[in-house]
């Protein structure tokens, strides 16, 4: 049953909008309304007429839009993450209305008192982004549940009400506005014989080959959340002739992407447009049928509210709408409505035991906890979340907890971040089902299942496989031009390699010009990101030439914060000398009864063991004794991730395995928070060797462990 006020639906007329019929309520009020229907024209015009006003939006492109398009009225200030602004100015500009960023909302929210009015728009962001940007989204859902304000207004165009409600928000009016819709979208939903990443491709190719033939010059708008696939599918298709346009986050500050702001347009001097899911809210794009062929939506990633929000992105043209599924999906009849309300009621369970158990058993041993022996990892509250986060997000695919005004809460953002990622899953089960989610958000849509015949032909896979050849290889010579630089900079300075990409990277400096040298530029970020858990420039080196980046952060931070592989790389730092490193074979059950005693200690913290008896992980478990203890094969696992070693018998039974130990640090790195891997590393540079972690000349040559020679 809905914990929501009773819906007021309210039909608009063509010539009204938001404004016209709706007056601002004491409380929470939330507002469902379809693209067109003028709710950031309420908001900007309406209520900052009235009141003071603070708009919170999920993006800094949806900011900029704002000031694009509302800029010139003096009692609006605009606020960004790349707008660098000081305290007291800030003070300053919350007397008057703001529009903001949800990342700025915690630093501004001192300055706003009892009677400001805040708006969250996109508010299906609070839930949807909840797992990863739940820093930024914790504070704004504190103060509106702690009820901070006399009035809020939450806004969207697409509400799925069972996830809105898993945020607690006590909302006090709800309304439901339609305006007559001009475009019915026509979305056909494409299956493949066989399972693609980049499945929709050929059909692309098909497309624009076509289009070139008729001498038709329209747009191609292309979805592909993946930064890494859309580089390379448009070095494919620049290669084929066409002009390809990105837009991501790292795209967004440059001049194509602001020119596409300010004139909300897509230019039509690109064949294509490759975007991530950023263009997914309040980029309006105003291009009209004749300048847009099609739009494309690739992999079955995208919810479909987002899949709703960026079809509702094309204000005017209404191309047909492709959504191409990477793996094939369920096509038997079944009743939709029936199997969506037992996903609700099982999801509901589910997450109502989840947040009983996390917030009334864990929580409370949490607080009490001494935590013996992780002295050095467990000194405060805040190192207590940022420990059982590293274990929740292992055990629950989110984190659990949150600190807020120095008391440990539960982190709500993320849980529902979470449902919505099981609900994204369920979505894809069946194409009934995924047809039956779409036409909820968009009731006038035309929805088709269709089986292509389109195939990934040998031809076009050979031709991408030569795209990120030459992809690599162009990292391959640059990267060693970034490091001569970076060397060249700490010459002249007390920095080591590591310390000063740290610096430049936390004050936001690039060596490098980003439309100038694009991939220079790109290195040196990487390089900055990978500094805070990787030792030596060397290894970001190999890490960044081997697209491990993803992999390298996620284990130096386990490294740092996850008590099971903290405990077991302590245990193994200490029993385990360097010079013992590549000799001896260990069998299976010496080596895990070892690792098993190293997790007794853990075994003393009773919220760990209450965690993981009700959670267990694959490589680890609570035994009858209460103790923590690895599974079966879980310690052969476990090593083979986080620490570097040869395995023999690896495809025999666990128990007929073998290990030897290389060095600690996975795939032979040297770890920042990982003291067992240390070990000194040289970078060779116009035939000089470095010190590949200091940066400093190497005196003399000998026991060269590492040289990355330059191309």
């Amino acid at each position: 049953m809905s914990k929501l006020p009773k819906k007021q639906v309210i039909e608009l007329n063509a010539d009204e909008t938001i404004q016209d019929r709706i007056q601002l309520h004491h409380g929470n009020t939330l507002i469902r309304a379809n693209t067109g229907a003028g709710k950031t024209t309420f908001v900007l015009k309406s209520l900052m007429r009235d009141h003071k006003v603070v708009l919170c939006c999920p993006t800094i492109a949806q900011v900029k839009q704002c000031e694009e398009d509302y800029g010139k009225q003096e009692n609006i200030h605009f606020i960004h993450g790349e707008k660098s602004i000081p305290k007291e100015r800030l003070k300053n500009l919350c007397k008057s209305s703001v529009v903001i960023t949800y990342d700025q909302y915690d630093k501004i929210k001192n300055y706003l008192d009892q009677k400001t009015v805040v708006v969250i728009d996109e508010c299906q962001k609070l839930y949807s982004a909840g797992n990863y940007r739940d820093k930024a989204i914790y504070p704004l859902l504190s103060s509106i549940k702690n009820g901070k304000y006399d009035k809020t207004v939450l806004l969207t165009a697409t509400l799925t009400e069972p996830l809105f409600e898993q945020l607690g928000i006590n909302s006090s009016h709800y309304f439901d506005i339609h305006k007559p819709v001009d475009l019915n979208r026509s979305i056909h939903i494409r299956r493949y014989k066989e399972a693609h990443k980049l499945n929709g491709l050929r059909h692309i190719c098909t497309r624009l080959s076509e289009a070139k033939k008729e001498g038709k010059n329209k747009i191609v708008l292309v979805r592909l959340n993946d930064i890494a696939q859309s580089k390379l599918i448009q070095k494919y298709l620049e290669k084929q002739g066409y002009s390809v346009m990105l837009i991501n986050r790292d795209e967004m500050s440059r001049k194509k992407c602001t020119e596409m702001l300010s004139v909300s347009k897509l230019d039509s001097k690109y064949q294509v447009v490759l975007c991530t899911s950023i263009m997914d809210e309040a980029i309006n794009l105003n291009n009209v049928d004749d300048e847009v062929d099609s739009v494309h939506i690739m992999g079955q990633y995208a919810h479909p509210e987002e899949i709703t929000q960026f079809i509702g992105r094309m204000r005017k043209a209404n191309p047909p709408i492709f959504i191409h599924l990477s793996q094939d999906i369920e096509v038997k009849k079944i009743d939709c409505n029936k199997e969506h309300q037992i996903h609700v009621s099982t999801m509901d369970e589910q997450f109502k035991k989840m947040e009983y158990y996390l917030e009334y058993e864990v929580l409370k041993l949490i607080n009490k906890d001494k935590f013996e022996g992780f002295e050095d990892l467990i000194n405060d509250k805040m190192d207590r979340v940022k420990a059982f986060n590293a274990l929740t997000d292992e055990v629950l695919q989110c984190k659990g907890f949150m600190l807020d005004n120095k008391k440990i809460c539960l982190n709500t953002p993320s849980l529902a971040g979470r449902r919505y990622q099981l609900d994204l899953h369920k979505c894809y089960f069946n194409s009934s089902y995924l047809k039956f989610r779409l036409l909820g958000l968009m009731p006038h849509a035309q929805v088709k299942v269709n089986l292509s015949q389109d195939v990934l032909d040998n031809e076009l896979l050979a031709n991408l496989e030569l795209c990120a050849e030459e992809m690599k290889q162009m990292k391959q010579k640059v990267i060693p031009e970034v490091i001569a630089d970076v060397i060249d900079r700490v010459q002249t300075n007390s920095d080591t390699l590591i310390s000063y990409l740290q610096e430049n990277v936390k004050d936001g400096i690039n060596l490098y010009d980003k439309s100038e040298e694009p991939v220079h530029y790109e290195i040196f970020e990487q390089m900055g990101k990978l500094s805070d858990r990787l030792g030596n420039i060397a290894d970001i080196a190999d890490t960044i030439q081997n697209n491990r980046i993803n992999s390298v952060m996620a284990i130096g931070f386990q490294y740092k914060m996850h008590p099971l592989v903290k405990s077991v790389m302590k245990g193994l730092e200490q029993w385990l000398p360097k010079n013992e490193w590549g000799k001896n074979w260990y069998g299976y059950a010496e080596i895990t009864e070892l690792m098993n005693s190293w997790l007794k200690l853990l075994a003393k913290n009773r919220s760990v063991v209450a965690l993981l008896e009700e959670h267990p992980l694959e490589d680890v478990c609570v035994n009858e004794q209460k103790q923590l203890v690895f599974t079966d094969g879980g310690s052969i696992r476990f090593l083979k991730r986080y620490a570097n070693v040869e395995v023999r018998n690896d495809k025999k039974p666990y128990d007929k395995k073998k290990v030897r130990f290389n060095s600690l640090g996975a795939y032979g790195y040297v770890f920042s928070d990982l003291e067992g891997s240390f070990r000194t590393k040289y970078v060779s540079v116009n035939g000089v060797e470095y010190d590949a972690k200091s940066g400093r000349k190497k005196r003399k040559i000998k026991n060269l462990t590492e040289i990355y020679e330059e191309v």
